[in-house]
């Protein structure tokens, strides 16, 4: 059968998916010669026998090779074997040349490529992917190793390069494989290799399995190579054809056989580095929102702020250490970005538009929040983590901070991303009338997953430093593992994303280390409900605290919550105007902000330096503060007597401040005094006299009936291009 092209007439190409570079058909009988061959005759074969062309044209020679480079008794043996042929001089600058037999093209490529990748060595590093992509169709096989993943009960659809990494190069896939061909002898293989613990020669093969027919054998074999459970590669000594099991997936079986055993936790006793002690992400929203209240900040058109802005807010952030910032994948604008994100999401901010320019500005519930106390303001962000996301939410693009290093929204499954801050579902099978999708989560489910996490971490003691690697992979571990919540694997569907995970241990492993990496860097640690550290080879490590129960749901004291917040803070207000804010306790500090600075001069831990001016207290007044309520606050919050020169100055700032409005007016403009009068008698109150001659009036009252009072009084109002004749336009000159 063929198939035209231009005119020329091609016969179609039969070759499966496994012979995209050469065909298996022929190979069985070239293989019982190749063993015959002697060693130093396989290795002439391999580096000076040119291998032709699949398919040569009429007029192609085939390529050659000098016959004086040949040893005589080695040609002698290639040729009585078939492999190659020698053509005769054609003259005298023409000596005789060595070719390749016709009919080689598939066993001399088959050669060169497993030479080139030693599938079955340990000791050079693999080829394995390359020789997928070299010796397979990639659509065909995909298909083919999909196949064998759905007769194993693996619902995934997986690309080839996820398959050849997932599932192909592990301990469980030649089983599989075998499973999937239906026959007996490929199973019976399988078994052979597995107790030889090692590669074995291909033809020592059908004679392990006793009592079996050769070519049965033969073509068994081949279906186990073309669906990847076995590989191919030549003895590095002898060159002799060997079939074996990938060198990763024979580590695996030799494990596959040995106990496991649960990796240890791993305590740093004396950590070189401590994190801060509390929220990161509620220290960022609360200075940021104190910044807002100083003064509010501009916005561009895109409603994102002017860059002048930017650098004011990444000033007022607490410097954080390099180590944690690399941690949490954090920068300076990100921090600021996702501050205004929570604001956004708690309703603290919004845009207002004065003027033709567009502001941020607190809302009332931002106000109350900001003098709230610490375990309030906790207990605020908390409750946004731990409620689902509305379907309005997800397309919001001022949240699109809100969850630093993934974005939440990509996808609109109801998978509890918000909590975990990874995309991860785990659904239970029973009661379900069909197989589950990550769609079908429901809120008890995203509820049992929490439980499973929280009773994991409860293994971890208080206030013990543990590397987090140790701690990721102590939970993650078999039956321990919190996605399968308790229960066999097969009873639970976990889902990444959209991708359902299979319930094989290792894969069921990495995704519980994936996701419990991801809940303490982009949750637990900028929360607060671990604290972090680093040992002294800087790897890093986490302690729990009690804010930890408060995220899954348990009730704290707010002194646990929030140490130190429910005492009083202390303000002192010293004669040069700075203003010292002693305390946790934020509600002095939101209340002194809208008519002080800032200070370039950082504080200790829990105070803050501010500072009263002339400007600020302008500032203040210009936004709507009473003098005196200004003066009410200093002196409500000062823990000392006010200074008497800071006090009065304060008060002579505040009264000093006048408000004036601009309008537009119209000019009437009158020839004489006498004019004028009559232009107020008529007017009356509407009019403004300048001088004696000149008279405003507000654009907006000059109605057509002013005109017509006007007009009774003999006065004609036009307009001033109407008042003045037009001006001559100048001659050309010549003209």
């Amino acid at each position: 059968m063929g198939y035209g092209f231009w005119g020329k007439t091609r016969e179609a190409d039969a070759r499966i998916f496994c012979e995209k570079a050469y065909q298996r058909v022929h190979l069985a009988a070239w293989d019982g010669k190749w063993q015959g061959l002697s060693v130093q005759a396989r290795f002439i074969f391999l580096n000076l026998v040119k291998i032709p062309v699949r398919n040569p044209g009429v007029r192609d020679k085939p390529p050659a090779t000098p016959a004086e480079s040949f040893p005589a008794g080695v040609l002698r043996e290639l040729a009585e074997a078939g492999f190659v042929k020698v053509l005769p001089a054609a003259s005298k600058t023409i000596t005789a040349r060595v070719v390749a037999s016709d009919g080689l093209f598939d066993f001399g490529a088959r050669m060169r490529t497993l030479r080139k990748m030693h599938l079955l060595s340990e000791g050079l590093p693999s080829e394995f992917a390359k020789y997928v992509s070299y010796a397979f169709y990639n659509d065909g096989v995909t298909i083919v190793l999909g196949g064998v993943l759905r007769h194993a009960g693996i619902e995934d659809f997986p690309s080839l390069e996820e398959s050849l990494d997932r599932y192909v190069t592990h301990h469980r896939w030649p089983g599989w494989a075998a499973r999937s061909l239906k026959n007996p002898l490929a199973e019976r293989i399988v078994k052979v290799l597995r107790e030889a613990g090692g590669p074995i020669p291909l033809a020592e093969l059908a004679g392990r399995l006793k009592g079996s027919d050769p070519d049965k054998v033969r073509l068994a074999l081949d279906l186990l190579v073309s669906h990847l459970a076995l590989v191919e590669d030549l003895h590095p000594q002898t060159w002799e054809l060997m079939v074996g099991f990938l060198p990763a997936v024979r580590a695996e079986l030799t494990n596959a056989d040995q106990p496991r055993q649960r990796p240890p936790l791993v305590a740093v006793d004396r950590p070189k580095e401590v994190g801060p002690d509390g929220s990161m992400i509620v220290n960022d929203l609360r200075a940021v929102l104190l910044e807002v209240v100083s003064e509010p900040p501009r916005l561009r058109q895109d409603k994102a702020l002017f860059h002048k802005e930017i650098e004011r807010f990444r000033v007022i952030l607490e410097p954080l250490a390099g180590w944690i910032s690399q941690a949490l994948k954090w920068t300076d604008e990100l921090r600021l970005n996702q501050a205004l994100g929570w604001a956004y999401a708690l309703g603290l901010i919004k845009q207002v538009s004065e003027s033709k320019t567009l502001r941020l500005h607190l809302t009332p519930k931002g106000s109350q929040w900001l003098s709230s106390g610490l375990d309030e303001q906790y207990m605020d962000v908390f409750g946004v983590l731990t409620s689902p996301a509305t379907n309005n939410e997800r397309f919001d693009p001022r949240l699109r901070w809100f969850f630093p290093g993934v974005d939440p929204f990509d996808n609109h499954g109801p998978d509890d991303t918000r909590f975990l801050g990874v995309p991860l579902s785990v659904l239970t099978l029973e009661n379900r009338k069909r197989s589950p999708y990550y769609w079908d989560a429901r809120p008890e489910d995203r509820a049992a997953l929490r439980t499973s996490i929280d009773r994991a971490l409860a293994t971890l003691k208080r206030g013990v430093f543990y590397r987090l690697d140790s701690v990721v992979s102590h939970l993650a571990f078999g039956e321990h593992n919190p996605l399968n919540l308790g229960r066999a694997p097969e009873k639970v569907s976990v889902f990444w994303h959209n991708r359902p995970v299979p319930p094989l241990e290792e894969q069921r492993e990495e995704a519980a280390r994936l996701m419990l990496d991801g809940l303490v860097r982009l949750r637990l640690i900028p929360l607060g409900c671990v604290r972090a550290a680093i040992d002294d080879e800087g790897r890093l490590a986490i302690a729990v605290e009690p804010r930890h129960d408060a995220y899954f749901g348990r009730e704290v004291a707010p002194s646990d919550l929030a140490p130190g917040s429910t005492g009083e803070a202390r303000v002192v207000v010293q004669p040069d105007f700075s203003v010292i804010v002693i305390g946790l306790n934020p509600a002095p500090a939101a209340e002194l902000a809208p008519f002080c600075e800032r200070t370039p001069q950082k504080g200790s831990h829990g105070a803050m330096i501010l500072k009263v001016t002339r400007e600020s207290v302008v500032k203040a007044v210009n936004h709507g503060l009473k003098p005196a309520e200004i003066v009410a606050r200093l002196t409500r919050h000062a823990s000392n007597d006010v200074p008497a020169n800071v006090l009065r100055e304060v008060k002579e700032w505040a009264n000093w401040v006048r408000q004036v409005s601009c309008s537009t007016l119209f000019i009437l403009r009158c020839p004489d005094r006498d004019t004028a009068d009559r232009v107020m008698a008529a007017l009356k109150r509407q009019a403004e006299r300048l001088n004696d001659t000149l008279i405003a009036i507000d654009q907006k009252t000059l109605t057509a009936a002013d005109r017509n009072k006007l007009q009774s009084q003999g006065i004609i109002v036009k307009a001033n291009s109407e008042a003045r004749p037009p001006k001559a336009k100048p001659k050309k000159p010549g003209r």
